[in-house]
């Protein structure tokens, strides 16, 4: 097509707009701020993208019931409201976890002793590591009989967005 259009675009220079110099810059700048925010305090709590990547590490409940749990209690202090109490959580009738964040610092008692406690879960591992990747949502779980809660339920609720996997 002959005509218009060729002709009303301007001239391209060969030049880029940015010279060598310029961008070698950028990437200066870009570097020295990656290294900065690495320089940043380490009492933080773990991002959600640590977070995930610990979770891939969790094959089984005394996994999560070690630190884990109390480090992801620590990093949600916007449930600390919620879950102050006990909740002890019972594993295949075997594995018994006390969750206890009733002082200022969450604990997680293994091998947990009586039934006393403000909230009781039982339930199977394999449902639990269902709920912990994320192909089993807890209240479903709940709702579908894959676990049993006695005493407060909103404590299971909160205690489980702290379990439940984050997208």
């Amino acid at each position: 097509m002959a005509g218009g259009r060729d002709d009303e675009l301007p001239e391209q220079d060969e030049e880029n707009d940015f010279d060598e110099e310029s961008q070698d810059e950028l990437e200066l700048k870009s570097n020295k701020s990656t290294v900065e925010d690495d320089d940043e305090d380490d009492d933080e709590p773990p991002s959600r993208l640590e977070t995930h990547v610990r979770r891939a590490d969790i094959r089984s409940a005394r996994d999560l019931f070690g630190e884990e749990i109390c480090a992801r209690a620590r990093g949600q202090q916007r449930l600390r409201e919620h879950l102050k109490g006990t909740i002890l959580v019972s594993i295949d009738g075997k594995e018994r976890y006390l969750f206890d964040w009733s002082a200022d610092d969450p604990r997680c008692t293994p091998n947990a002793q009586g039934d006393k406690a403000d909230c009781r879960i039982e339930m199977h591992e394999e449902d639990l590591l269902k709920i912990l990747s994320g192909m089993l949502n807890p209240q479903i779980a709940m709702l579908s009989d894959k676990m049993t809660i006695f005493g407060r339920g909103e404590l299971a609720v909160y205690f489980f967005n702290l379990v439940a996997a984050r997208h």
